[in-house]
């Protein structure tokens, strides 16, 4: 069973997945991996992108070329707490 942090975890391991990997590995239907992967996407945890594949055969037959999604965990540095300084002075 996938769950966001199954997905979260496999995706920071893994660095980068497709759809269909992800699927494979956790067995469950695109559609709910696609909306647990737009939420991490929402959050700017995760960056889609565009990839085209093609034939790496060295034959002269012309394969044709497909684009998919490659899915990216970015890790982002925590965030500096702001403090007000001089709030208490000495």
């Amino acid at each position: 069973m996938i769950t966001l942090s199954r997905l979260k975890k496999y995706l920071r391991t893994h660095g980068y997945a497709t759809l269909k990997e992800i699927v494979i590995c956790f067995q469950t239907e695109p559609k709910q991996v696609q909306c647990m992967l737009q939420h991490f996407i929402n959050k700017g945890q995760v960056q889609a992108r565009n990839i085209s594949t093609g034939c790496t055969a060295q034959c002269s037959q012309t394969c044709p070329i497909t684009t998919s999604l490659l899915y990216e965990w970015k890790d982002q540095p925590a965030q500096p707490h702001s403090l007000p300084l001089n709030k208490y002075p000495v």
